[in-house]
């Protein structure tokens, strides 16, 4: 857990050949807090996760970054079955001190094809000015494809850690169709702001959300506040991102 494991797990976890050869604007700072993310124990069933200390691209600072496969099983229901799974570590998530503070359930598109972003899916996201910053938040819908997300924040010494869990049920593979993914983000070292939830979003209440239901939904739903935090940090120009990006 990144909030009680912090302070240890950048002594105690040995280098990540993926941090290897980082450029010179990537500080032992960016490498803390990758490590302290790769300590999270839902990080940890993945035996091989894919981390990277946040970097300047030109003068847009990258974030760091840590993302995990977690659950990848094969179900004759991967509709149900994604479900189920991404409630539990929905579920982990919350007893590893992560806010919760929005869940999604996103059906394929009707009659099939892949919707493009912003396309009309019934009772898709309707707020906000355009539909491409609206689909920028939550997962495009896709064809034969039931998922499921949830974004969560943590506030460890005063800097900001997000958490994103995709999980899919694929009902158009007769491999592995049922898969659980987290992406953990944390600010880069010269961002002069680090907290990015002073807003501090509500958790939502356990048992509520489409995720949490008796059944798999029928529609597009959604719970909580529709934001999430950006894989790169603030514009050089000050211009600001999509709204709903941090």
């Amino acid at each position: 857990m990144i909030g009680r494991r912090l302070r240890t797990a950048v002594v105690a976890l040995p280098a990540v050949a993926l941090l290897a050869g980082c450029p010179a604007d990537t500080t032992d700072l960016d490498r803390d807090r990758v490590k302290a993310m790769l300590a999270d124990p839902l990080v940890a069933r993945d035996r091989k996760p894919h981390a990277e200390a946040g970097y300047l691209a030109g003068r847009t600072p990258v974030r760091n970054t840590v993302v995990a496969d977690v659950i990848g099983i094969r179900s004759t229901d991967p509709a149900t079955a994604a479900r189920i799974e991404s409630t539990k570590i929905l579920n982990d998530l919350r007893g590893d001190g992560w806010v919760m503070y929005f869940a999604a359930c996103v059906p394929p598109p009707p009659h099939g094809g892949t919707a493009k972003p912003g396309a009309a899916v019934t009772g898709g996201p309707s707020s906000g000015p355009s539909p491409e910053a609206r689909w920028s938040l939550v997962p495009k819908a896709r064809s034969e494809w039931w998922q499921y997300a949830a974004y969560g924040y943590k506030i460890v010494d005063g800097v900001s850690y997000f958490v994103r869990m995709d999980g899919v049920g694929r009902i158009d593979t007769h491999t592995t169709n049922v898969s659980v993914d987290l992406r953990m983000i944390a600010p880069h070292s010269t961002e002069s702001v680090v907290d990015l939830f002073p807003d501090r979003p509500p958790a939502i209440p356990a048992g509520s959300g489409c995720l949490e239901s008796a059944t798999v939904p029928t529609g597009y739903q959604e719970t909580g506040l529709r934001t999430l935090m950006n894989s790169n940090g603030p514009l050089p120009n000050g211009q600001p991102n999509l709204p709903g990006l941090r």
